[in-house]
């Protein structure tokens, strides 16, 4: 292995390797080789990283578990975490980043997004702490870390009609943007009029709700047929119906989701899109006609509504072969972790689902990690 090291060695170079990483395991003597050429090779580099995070003020965090970032039960680390706190400092790392050719990652709060556990993960970017906005003649200018379930408490409380179904998505309005999130009547497609876009080219343009080419959970960002990060949105916010209305129409969605959706477990939402779940269930309708017999007869003897839920989820799950995955989900689209659940089960659960669906479920969560790792694990997933 120590061969393989040259004098050209870059910092990309020895987390490329799998040194840094963690995924190559090297002797002794091998490892002392490493570390002389790395020390003297990469310091300048990293101490140039790391200099940059602390001339810029932002926060970061070095060699963390996968845990602190996700907050669910994964294995795995990233070597830096780190959390910017204005737009023109987020711009000006991702330049440096494209400019260095290091991997990074850039996330919201994560809760769409899972971490492959298999290789250490260089630099995740989360934009939590970037969460302004502006309203100002009909129209509401956010920076990407916004959360959106603030962003529909704000137009709630201010009566603006079309984002009351957003209360209670979690996610930043970055990822929203990218995925066209919505729940409801509520969608991105149809309230967002354009974003500013730092592109592979570390050029700022700004894309308009047109050029996306929204459908259903996508758009030409998440294809990736557009690369590059969204540093703000604008909304339309000029549909103005009253306060009372909004209101009203809000707290009947939310006890709706507190009752029938939302849980104290962490999961990462609806993990394939709802709508492409129609051949899976035509596939098997006479199974799932027989549980609707065997629920009709049971229900019967059950009193609460939420004991009459989780009757019928076991009963589909059982009647469709998916009997490992009960203690798992919510629903057959939601995976849940437990402080027990490991990783193979989950890609388990993807792959098992994908397979029943002959391939035509399309997934809604984004999977970061190596490409050839993903597909290794998850061949489906492009």
């Amino acid at each position: 292995m120590a061969s393989q090291i040259n004098n050209s060695l870059s910092l990309q170079d020895a987390w490329n390797s799998g040194y840094l990483s963690g995924k190559v395991e090297v002797s002794d003597n091998s490892s002392n080789v490493f570390d002389s050429v790395i020390a003297k090779k990469t310091n300048s580099e990293i101490n140039s990283l790391e200099s940059f995070f602390i001339t810029h003020q932002i926060d970061y965090e070095k060699d963390i578990s996968l845990k602190e970032v996700t907050k669910r039960n994964n294995e795995g680390s990233c070597t830096y975490f780190c959390k910017p706190r204005t737009l023109n400092d987020l711009q000006k790392m991702v330049v440096f980043l494209n400019n260095e050719n290091l991997d990074f990652e850039v996330i919201g709060d994560s809760s769409n997004v899972y971490f492959l556990e298999c290789r250490k993960h260089n630099i995740i970017i989360s934009t939590t702490k970037l969460n302004n906005f502006v309203h100002k003649d009909g129209e509401l200018t956010c920076d990407c870390g916004l959360n959106l379930t603030k962003l529909a408490n704000y137009c709630v409380d201010n009566g603006i009609a079309n984002y009351e179904g957003f209360l209670g998505i979690p996610g930043t309005i970055g990822g929203a943007v990218v995925n066209n999130s919505g729940a409801f009547s509520s969608e991105i497609s149809k309230v967002l009029k354009s974003i500013t876009f730092l592109n592979t080219d570390n050029e700022i343009i700004t894309l308009t709700n047109k050029d996306l080419k929204y459908k259903r959970r996508f758009s030409l960002i998440k294809s990736k047929q557009i690369t590059g990060l969204v540093l703000t949105a604008t909304f339309d916010v000029s549909n103005i119906v009253g306060k009372d209305v909004t209101i009203k129409q809000a707290n009947d969605l939310v006890i709706f989701r507190r009752g029938y959706i939302d849980s104290d477990k962490i999961s990462l939402g609806s993990v394939f899109i709802s709508s492409t779940y129609s051949h899976l269930r035509d596939k098997y309708k006479y199974r799932l006609f027989l549980k609707k017999i065997i629920y009709f007869i049971g229900k019967q003897f059950i009193k609460k509504d939420k004991e009459k839920r989780k009757f019928n989820k076991e009963l589909e799950f059982k009647v469709l072969g998916l009997s490992r995955f009960i203690d798992h989900c919510d629903t057959m689209n939601r995976f849940y972790w437990t402080k027990d659940t490991k990783e193979d089960i989950f890609f388990d659960y993807l792959n098992t689902l994908s397979d029943m669906s002959d391939n035509t479920l399309e997934i809604e969560i984004e999977m970061k990690g190596q490409e050839v790792d993903v597909k290794k694990y998850l061949p489906f997933y492009y």
